[in-house]
């Protein structure tokens, strides 16, 4: 069976959860066992409880290895990409050796080309969400960006009953245009 990047994530999330809650299982019959004094039973139970929580502790990190798998391979390519300090230093270099505008812009044109490429990395950040209760309802009171600090545009939706009105921020910063996690 072929499984989707998405599928693999719920996949390995849920045998994490399901061997987590084993491990509990497992622990709660050894207390008991040990509590009836049968001891080997005890120390078998102990061990099962100790797979169950490896297993786990596995499956939670292979999600998040395949989550950062998925966020690289939701990456823009990009071909003509340049990195700002290096333009920056270069620009700050030709200033100081260059006589005049024209052979500033002819250098620094001749410089860019030379710059090695990089791969962009898109940001990704979570919208910190400051919410009141006024004893009727909760309402949103702020809504910044974990990365620039800076406010989220809010946009009106309708709530599942179609009466109300719900603000939602926005899938990504308009300020510095990072990706929000849900």
């Amino acid at each position: 069976m072929t499984m989707t990047l998405d599928e693999a994530i719920k996949h390995a999330e849920e045998v994490a959860e399901e061997q987590e809650s084993n491990a509990h299982m497992h622990k709660d019959m050894m207390v008991f066992k040990q509590n009836i004094k049968h001891n080997i039973a005890a120390k078998l139970q102990e061990e099962s409880m100790n797979e169950c929580i490896e297993c786990a502790e596995e499956h939670r990190q292979l999600a998040e290895w395949l989550k950062e798998l998925k966020r690289l391979k939701e990456q823009q390519p990009c071909e003509d990409c340049i990195s700002r300090p290096a333009v920056d230093k270069l620009s700050k270099e030709l200033v100081h050796t260059t006589r005049d505008k024209a052979d500033f812009l002819c250098h620094f044109w001749e410089g860019l080309q030379k710059l090695p490429p990089v791969t962009p990395q898109q940001k990704i950040g979570k919208w910190i969400i400051n919410k009141e209760y006024n004893g009727y309802e909760t309402k949103i009171t702020d809504c910044k960006c974990s990365i620039c600090g800076e406010e989220a545009l809010l946009t009106k939706s309708y709530s599942m009953d179609g009466q109300s009105i719900v603000l939602c921020p926005s899938n990504y910063c308009p300020n510095c245009n990072a990706k929000m996690e849900k």
